[in-house]
């Protein structure tokens, strides 16, 4: 039994050293996939508004 407990122990950490390589993972991720969003989002906004969408935006007004 004091065998299993030990394993049980062992397995415990190893169980919370995977699972904070998970988060780090995650967090890298989240990373990563912000400053692409960033990235793309900021070329778009430096785009010129094509001049169809200005002339539908004229009929609105």
């Amino acid at each position: 039994m004091a065998t299993g407990g030990k394993a049980g122990t062992s397995q415990g950490a190893n169980d919370a050293k995977s699972a904070a390589r998970t988060r780090r993972h995650r967090t890298n991720g989240r990373t990563d996939i912000s400053s692409a969003l960033r990235s793309v989002y900021d070329e778009a906004a430096k785009e010129q508004i094509p001049s169809e969408m200005l002339d539908l935006l004229g009929k609105l007004s």
